[in-house]
């Protein structure tokens, strides 16, 4: 996990781009989160709190943190979220496989 400082939207964009990352979405169902993705979307971070999260460590985040009160939230978080994260974190490292036999 990274921290990074801004002050604006438009900052974080700037430092995202620079990474060669661009905005992907900003509302989730745990709430407000930018998040961000390469343009062949193979690696999605996400910003919260001044931390540039992965998608593991975004689970980890979550799983300590969100506690869903609707019972619609609830089921995703039981059911579903972990399956979608893990989903990007599995992309990512095939992806970081295949980089390194190249």
């Amino acid at each position: 996990m990274e921290r990074i400082t801004y002050r604006t939207d438009d900052e974080l964009d700037t430092i995202m781009r620079e990474r060669g990352l661009h905005f992907y979405r900003g509302s989730f169902r745990w709430g407000t989160m930018p998040a961000y993705k390469n343009a062949t979307s193979t690696l999605y971070r996400f910003v919260d709190r001044g931390d540039i999260l992965t998608p593991a460590a975004l689970l980890v985040r979550l799983s300590a943190e969100w506690h869903p009160a609707a019972r619609k939230d609830i089921d995703y978080a039981a059911h579903t979220m972990r399956r979608e994260i893990e989903e990007l974190t599995a992309m990512e490292d095939r992806n970081a496989s295949q980089n390194c036999e190249r």
